[in-house]
């Protein structure tokens, strides 16, 4: 009988984490910090993800989420390498065709909802609110990822892109979750 691994190894006891290649680095690190936002992402649309079963039986949507989510996780194991060691590994990255895929779906939703003429106040169903947590929460990784390139770091191919386009889909789903149950969003008055 093979033994079962422990979950925990010590090895950051000590504020200390490892790359993929074994480089050390502080728990700290702007890149640490970036593949962990890109973990946070991917639990927060797992999480919305559950209600949204619970809410609307969209086959189709749910596919491209999980589509989605592995592709994440795709992006955390690059970030989590030294670009000059990704072909070494042989990471996979962004999916050739996820970002026309994403732009179709959302496409497809947007056609059958009214034209949006105001800002809306996130809410309505629980998947549709938390549609708009993890909307607003992948701008913040989008923020992230613009803000270490900007330290001189390369990025893996089309995350930035992904990561926009992300966005605007989370914002669409919401609106798309609260028009199949006939809930009607509320609109920003701008007191």
């Amino acid at each position: 009988m093979v033994k079962k691994s422990a979950l925990y190894t010590r090895t950051g006891d000590k504020g200390e984490t490892s790359l993929l290649s074994g480089s050390r680095l502080l728990k700290s690190d702007v890149r640490i910090d970036l593949y962990g936002n890109f973990d946070a992402l991917n639990s927060h649309i797992g999480f919305f993800v559950s209600l949204l079963k619970k809410e609307l039986k969209e086959e189709s949507l749910e596919a491209l989420l999980f589509k989605l989510q592995n592709t994440i996780f795709n992006i955390g194991s690059l970030l989590a390498c030294e670009s000059e060691k990704w072909e070494t590994y042989k990471l996979a990255g962004v999916p050739d065709g996820l970002i026309l895929e994403i732009e179709k779906m959302l496409d497809l939703m947007d056609d059958q909802m009214d034209q949006l003429k105001n800002f809306i106040i996130p809410g309505g169903s629980q998947a549709a609110a938390y549609s708009h947590v993890c909307r607003t929460f992948c701008r913040s990784v989008e923020r992230d990822l613009v803000a270490y390139e900007s330290l001189g770091n390369k990025l893996p191919d089309q995350v930035l892109e992904l990561t926009n386009r992300l966005s605007d889909f989370l914002f669409v789903v919401g609106r798309y979750v609260n028009f199949k149950q006939g809930i009607i969003e509320s609109e920003w008055s701008g007191m």
